[in-house]
Order: structure tokens, then C-alpha cells, then sequence
């Protein structure tokens, strides 16, 4: 009896970032390329300021 309620406890707490993490993970992986290409604008500038 206390295996069953842990079992459905489990699944209950599984169910959540089931639905929650794949948009993440796949904006993430969208906006990847978008953040490494802000990095890299940020770093140019940085250089900049301080070759000035």
C-alpha cells in the first residue's frame, strides 16, 4: 500500500518538468546562436572602449 502512494507521489512529481522542460530546452537550443552572437558583439565593444 505505501509502495503504491510513493509510486503515484513519484509520478506526480515527475509529471511537471516532463512538460515543463522541453520548451526550455528548446528555446535554449534556439537562442543559442542568438546569445553567442550578443557575446561576441559585447566583447568587440568592451575592446573597443578600452583601445579608446
Amino acid at each position: 500500500m505505501v509502495i503504491g502512494a510513493v509510486v503515484i507521489f513519484a509520478l506526480l512529481m515527475a509529471i511537471p518538468p516532463l512538460i515543463v522542460f522541453p520548451p526550455i530546452i528548446y528555446y535554449y537550443r534556439k537562442s543559442a546562436p542568438l546569445r553567442a552572437q550578443a557575446e561576441l558583439d559585447r566583447t568587440r565593444r568592451a575592446r573597443e572602449l578600452a583601445g579608446r
